[in-house]
């Protein structure tokens, strides 16, 4: 079984300043000066030849939960090569991204488990380092 560490997945994606900047832009979000964010971060490894049906799901699904918790901004997924998916949400409190985190994982367990290799993992915190053009 092959392990995961979200919270390298997290600095690997947030020290990327292009994509840092990209999701901010498209929010139209303040600076870091004018305000924090914080990020809720969930993964799992999914089952072989399942991303399709993961991805269905998830916009039917995940989507409206997410984006329904007070504080939402964003939400990306990634799905990596060896069928590790990790979904990003950006939140302008803590308190949204650790709700995320409880309703995606209850979600996650009543929906995707069939698609999944194991239990997801979640950690939420805030965005300590980013910048804007």
């Amino acid at each position: 079984m092959v392990r995961f560490d979200a919270r390298k997945i997290l600095q690997r994606v947030l020290s990327n300043t292009a994509v840092f900047d990209t999701l901010l832009r498209d929010l139209g979000q303040p600076s870091e000066k004018e305000g924090s964010v914080y990020a809720a971060i969930r993964q799992g490894k999914a089952k072989t030849g399942m991303a399709e049906e993961l991805t269905r799901r998830i916009k039917e699904g995940a989507i409206p939960i997410i984006s329904d918790v007070p504080g939402f901004m964003a939400y990306y997924v990634v799905y990596a090569p060896d069928d590790t998916v990790t979904a990003i949400s950006i939140f302008n409190d803590y308190a949204g991204a650790e709700e995320s985190n409880r309703r995606a994982l209850t979600w996650i367990e009543q929906n995707l488990a069939p698609l999944l290799a194991g239990p997801a993992t979640a950690l939420a915190g805030p965005v300590i380092v980013h910048t804007l053009a």
